[in-house]
């Protein structure tokens, strides 16, 4: 078995002494701990050879994705904003790895796409309104592009109350950004719902539901993509329910880390362009 890196083994030793064993509510796990390592020492004077590894992979740690740079370009942000946004680019990665719990979690991914973008647009529009005219134009920007051509409005008028960006709902900050800027924001906006969704229900896709939508969205002559992405629709089909819940179902399924990951590095790419000309 290969050495273990001494540096790493001193990690787990503090991270072990600083957040696990000394918390009661983990004593279950401490008894785990216990099973995997010896009792005394074996025969030839030493432990298992291999315990220690086994505790690296049932913790899921993995040092080494901390020195990994963010796949966004976070170096114009603060000191503080860089770590958050990096240190939650790299949970975002851990979870696509399947580092935590042991398996992939696209929701866990997900939810931490939607912390970086919130937290780029709330600096967004904090600092590139900050000498235009500040939360009264921030808000008339979100109202004229959360208001269809129709004149139909969908945002909420309490909007008009909040004193700073982060006050503001994200799905409206999402929405205007990416209409006013020419971003793509389907997966963003299907990555904030799954974000909400997952603290009320299970999110599994269900495929019984949505090859009946499938054929539902058929029967209004909606055309599809090789993957089941919708392709073609009337204009006036697009906020149809059955429309918007197949969308989602079809995210659910096909789980797109990559397009995601694509989608979030464009929204902060062009608030860097933005911004740098300050």
């Amino acid at each position: 078995m290969a050495a273990i890196n001494k540096n790493n083994l001193g990690k787990l030793l503090n991270f072990l002494n600083n957040e696990i064993i000394n918390e009661p509510a983990n004593a279950w796990f401490v008894e785990e701990l216990r099973k995997i390592l010896p009792d005394n020492q074996s025969k030839h004077g030493k432990s298992k050879p291999d315990a220690l590894e086994r505790i690296e992979k049932y913790l899921a740690l993995d040092y080494e994705i901390d020195k990994e740079y963010s796949l966004c370009d976070y170096s114009f942000l603060d000191k503080y904003m860089r770590e958050k946004a990096e240190s939650d680019f790299r949970e975002m990665k851990r979870f696509k790895l399947g580092l935590r719990g042991h398996k992939k979690d696209f929701g866990e991914f997900c939810r931490y796409v939607i912390l970086q973008t919130e937290l780029m647009l709330n600096f967004f529009y904090d600092e590139y309104y900050e000498a235009r005219g500040g939360i009264t134009e921030i808000v008339r920007q979100i109202k004229i592009y959360n208001t269809s051509s129709m004149g139909t409005s969908y945002y909420n008028p309490d909007i008009e109350k909040v004193n700073s960006a982060k006050d503001i709902p994200f799905n409206y900050k999402l929405w205007a950004f990416s209409k006013q800027y020419g971003v793509k924001r389907d997966l963003l906006d299907a990555a904030r719902k799954l974000r909400n969704k997952m603290s009320h229900r299970s999110c599994e896709p269900d495929e019984s539901h949505i090859n009946e939508l499938y054929r539902k969205l058929l029967s209004y002559g909606i055309k599809f993509s090789e993957d089941g992405t919708t392709k073609y629709m009337n204009r006036e089909l697009l906020y149809n329910n059955d429309v918007i819940e197949y969308k989602f179902e079809h995210f659910l399924k096909q789980q797109p880390f990559d397009k995601l990951e694509d989608e979030l590095r464009d929204l902060v790419d062009k608030i860097y362009s933005l911004v740098k000309t300050e």
